[in-house]
């Protein structure tokens, strides 16, 4: 059994005091008178070399005194404290990395989540436009019936038609601010002030609506405040990829911004020739210098656009936009926008000529064509911000195993290599204090008392079985006690 170091080290000074007592004994009783001369002769001339010599001063040739070190030294420290401090260190750099790393993707996966939000807000707000860019084509539409810019009772068809057209632009509305009330502090400025705007210009709808049909306000002036509604709506779109970096998702938002506004400017055009003819809804009316400047701007917009579209496009993107744009219908709705601006501006057409009214139904087919390219790539926007937050969240779970495991091998390895080298040193101790404070004395003490006969001078064994370092040095310190055994 392996004692304690203390009991090992209080039975060593009991048994250290009790073979020099007996062997005391045993020279006074056993040994002749005469014989402690020659022996006292004989140690008297042997030099003392391990004795102190006169003034303090070490005598030559003894052992050095050992230099005397802070117990904070870390030669001083225990075994395990050394191996768990060998083990801790690349440890807490691995999980400090680690961390640094799931931090990264953490934020990454944040990011991520503003800018599906600002994604699915985009979808919502295109939603929004496309309802109030009927409600302001069915709003001039009410005007022109009413005739001279006046107001009178609106027939109930064309109430119903308001009715709905308000219904179905208020379902958006009320998606929209609950999309971007979301928008807080955490997403950048410009997101918030636009995000802030597009919920302000919600609530002046009411007032617009009020203002167009119950006032004598003009028609091109209740064009330009729903334009300038839509607008602010859609200037939204341009902060949806902000922060990400992810530049196909930055690509897609700005083909979608530019698809966007090119709708928004042919479904304006569409709502100028409008305004432009009698109450008829057939012949040509008034298209005044403020018509023919605020068509021809529009029309300036969309081309730039368009040309800028193809410069920012993918192959795919434009082939899309080809497929959906490039029908005999588009074709002829174009040529009928020029005939009707001609017509208009020379106002040379005929009382009952169609071609205003026919320009105004082409440009409702360009518009809807344009709405199925925009609906499209408002869903590849909204799946790529979906695909690259999923990405992260799966990356920052990930890197979160890894450094679990990583600390849990860390553990584990830690705790099996500790043991397999402070058991057997602890073993090692407590065997080499046990030979040297009890074994050894018990043995030299039955030798002093039996003159060495019957007594065994094989010394037990450590109990250490390894073939490592520690092993060796067991194996020697019971071969060192053996020799002095056998010298006693």
């Amino acid at each position: 059994m392996v004692r304690g170091a203390n009991a090992v080290l209080s039975r060593t000074k009991k048994t250290r005091r009790i073979p020099s007592a007996a062997v005391r004994r045993e020279s006074a009783d056993t040994q002749p008178a005469a014989a402690p001369e020659p022996n006292t002769a004989r140690d008297s001339s042997l030099p003392d070399v391990f004795g102190p010599s006169p003034g303090g001063q070490q005598r030559e040739g003894a052992a050095p005194a050992p230099r005397t070190t802070s117990r904070r030294a870390l030669k001083n420290w225990r075994v395990r404290s050394r191996l768990f401090l060998l083990v801790i260190i690349p440890t807490i750099a691995a999980v400090v990395l680690g961390g640094i790393r799931i931090s990264s993707s953490v934020a990454s996966a944040l990011v991520d989540q503003r800018v599906s939000q600002m994604a699915n807000l985009s979808g919502k707000i295109t939603g929004l436009v496309h309802a109030l860019q009927r409600e302001r084509q069915d709003t001039v539409q009410f005007i022109v019936l009413a005739g001279n810019n006046g107001r009178g009772a609106p027939s109930r068809l064309e109430s119903a038609l308001l009715k709905q057209d308000y219904a179905v632009s208020s379902g958006w509305a009320d998606q929209v601010k609950s999309l971007a009330n979301g928008i807080d502090g955490s997403y950048p400025a410009l997101a918030q002030q636009d995000a802030q705007s597009a919920v302000s210009t919600i609530q002046g709808l009411p007032d617009l609506r009020q203002a167009a049909t119950a006032t004598l306000l003009p028609a091109l002036n209740v064009i330009q405040e729903y334009t300038k509604a839509i607008n602010a709506l859609l200037a939204i779109e341009n902060q949806v990829a902000v922060g990400s970096g992810d530049t196909t998702l930055a690509g897609s938002v700005r083909v979608l911004a530019l698809v966007s506004s090119m709708k928004e400017e042919a479904s304006e055009q569409q709502a100028i020739l409008t305004s432009a003819l009698k109450n008829d809804l057939l012949s040509l009316g008034t298209f005044g210098p403020d018509q023919q400047q605020a068509f021809t701007n529009a029309q300036a917009e969309q081309t730039g656009n368009q040309n800028e579209f193809f410069n920012a496009a993918t192959t795919s993107q434009q082939q899309l936009f080809n497929n959906a744009l490039s029908g005999s219908a588009v074709a002829q709705a174009i040529a009928q926008e020029g005939q009707a601006v001609s017509l208009a501006k020379n106002r040379s057409g005929l009382i009952t000529d169609p071609t205003i009214t026919d320009a105004s139904s082409g440009l409702s087919y360009v518009v809807s064509s344009l709405r199925s390219v925009e609906q499209q790539l408002v869903n590849s926007v909204i799946s790529r911000s979906a695909s690259l937050r999923t990405g992260a969240i799966a990356a920052a779970v990930i890197w979160i195993l890894v450094v679990v495991l990583l600390l849990g091998v860390a553990l584990v390895s830690t705790t099996i290599i500790g043991r397999s080298m402070v058991r057997p040193l602890r073993r090692l101790r407590a065997g080499a204090l046990e030979v040297a404070g009890l074994r050894l004395p018990e043995t030299v003490l039955r030798m002093s008392e039996t003159d060495g006969e019957g007594v065994s001078l094989d010394v037990e064994p450590i109990d250490v079985d390894s073939s490592d370092e520690i092993g060796e040095v067991a194996r020697a310190f019971e071969r060192s006690a053996g020799t002095s055994t056998r010298c006693s």
